[in-house]
């Protein structure tokens, strides 16, 4: 429960609720800091890709992203398999570049939170890339990259705010990282 509540305001604080609370029609029932209600057991986007419904956006990619980002930042899966699925689902249904579904694919399989985090670097970069193809998307994200990341290597991932939230190490270093 205290673990929810951290990450739920953890989310809260990046953006990320904002950003899932509209990713479509179903979470506008959701309460506004329900960070977590597109990585709920049963989301699903399918509705959305009918004839007649708004198809997919990069909103809700990134919406989703966020959920993952805030996560791995909490130092829990929750949630997490079930974003990256949404994420690969929508990627292909809007026809995102393919590394991006692919990614997301391999974080949605991820069997602790290590191979997760690997994972999520890999569809950190895909959509750091597509970032920089639109200019509303560009606006909209900051780029925050930690140098310590996999054995000093380095690695990248967005936010929707300035405030750190390293979903490469967690609560051990939570606010390591660079607004690029």
């Amino acid at each position: 429960m205290k673990k929810t509540l951290i990450i739920i305001a953890a989310a809260a604080l990046t953006g990320g609720a904002a950003w899932a609370s509209n990713c479509c029609p179903s979470h506008a029932a959701k309460p506004a800091g329900d960070a977590l209600a597109a990585a709920e057991p049963g989301h699903d986007h399918s509705a959305q890709s009918k004839p007649g419904n708004t198809p997919p956006t990069d909103r809700q990619v990134y919406g989703h992203y966020l959920l993952i980002q805030n996560a791995l930042a909490g130092d829990t899966l929750k949630g997490v398999p079930e974003a990256a699925a949404t994420v690969a689902k929508l990627s292909r249904e809007s026809k995102l570049p393919a590394g991006i579904a692919d990614a997301a694919d391999k974080v949605s399989k991820a069997s602790d939170i290590e191979a997760a985090r690997a994972a999520f670097k890999e569809l950190s970069d895909a959509l750091i890339a597509h970032r920089k193809t639109n200019k509303a998307l560009a606006e909209q994200f900051y780029v925050v990259h930690c140098s310590m990341a996999f054995n000093d290597k380095g690695a990248d991932w967005l936010q929707a705010t300035k405030t750190v939230s390293n979903p490469y190490f967690g609560a051990s270093m939570l606010r390591c990282g660079v607004i690029r």
